[in-house]
């Protein structure tokens, strides 16, 4: 199961003559990967430093799973919008916590194709 939401944040351009639209906004990805539930790693974090709630943010892994020379190789939804122009990536989240839980956030910038506005 894959919970997705999505937030405009602003309606950047809005072209009728090229049939275009261009969006700021976020889009946010939960699910649950049983392959990567690791409780033992979980306790470990917590006896190295029990003052941090771990359970709750989990751990950032976006500068493994973005690395260049040598990426964590982790599986993450596909998000493809068929209808755009050009997308661009503002800034990005990816988060492991207990259970096997992922948290993927991205803001993007979508120009998306509309030819019918009346749509």
């Amino acid at each position: 199961l894959i919970d997705v939401t999505y937030k405009i944040n602003n309606l950047m351009k809005l072209s009728e003559l090229d049939g275009t639209v261009t969006f700021d906004c976020f889009f946010k990805v939960f699910w649950v990967d049983n392959r990567i539930n690791v409780p033992d790693l979980w306790e470990a974090v917590v006896e190295f430093n029990p003052n941090i709630l771990y359970s709750n943010r989990g751990t950032d892994l976006t500068q493994l799973v973005r690395n260049e020379d040598n990426p964590l190789r982790l599986w993450l939804p596909d998000l493809i919008f068929y209808n755009s122009n050009s997308v661009s990536v503002i800034e990005e989240t990816i988060r492991m916590m207990p259970g096997g839980q992922m948290f993927w956030s991205r803001r993007l910038v979508l120009e998306l194709q509309q030819p019918q506005f009346g749509m």
